[in-house]
């Protein structure tokens, strides 16, 4: 099981953001569609534990399926029967990484997560998508010189 995990919507914008961040920098996470398998009540607790908010700061609430389910902010288990039933609530993406998560909002705020062997392996990640090119550049230099005739 993978060290990174996932709450992802293929379809928004941040999210994929922030999975990109995480591929630049060697992770490849283990996604959760939670659109597709969403998370239940207990889950929704454990991810709010894990990124140390309140249930209610996990909540869309610009969402239509707020308004039409009628949930309150102040009803704790509401909102997360409401989640639980209407999973494009959650805000996203969430990013774990062992006992910490964190909302990809902005997507750079998953570089919290990161250890310093992350970063250095983001570098040489960075460093061998450079190299090819210009390796290449290179050897098309070699080629376009002009060959030298022997008078």
């Amino acid at each position: 099981m993978s060290e990174w995990i996932m709450y992802h919507n293929p379809r928004c914008s941040k999210s994929k953001e922030t999975l990109q961040i995480l591929k630049d920098h060697g992770v490849d996470p283990m996604i959760i569609e939670y659109l597709k398998l969403p998370p239940g009540p207990k889950m929704l607790r454990h991810l709010a534990s894990k990124l140390g908010v309140e249930i209610k700061d996990m909540v869309r609430e610009k969402e239509p399926a707020f308004k039409e389910l009628e949930l309150d902010l102040n009803d704790e288990e509401g909102l997360v029967a409401g989640i639980a039933e209407e999973p494009s609530l959650l805000q996203r993406p969430i990013v774990l990484r062992g006992v910490k998560a964190v909302f990809g909002r902005p997507p750079e705020t998953v570089k919290q997560l990161f250890k310093e062997e992350d970063l250095e392996r983001a570098k040489e990640i960075a460093a061998a998508k450079a190299t090819p090119a210009q390796d290449s550049e290179s050897s098309q230099e070699e080629k376009t010189e002009p060959e030298q005739s022997e008078s």
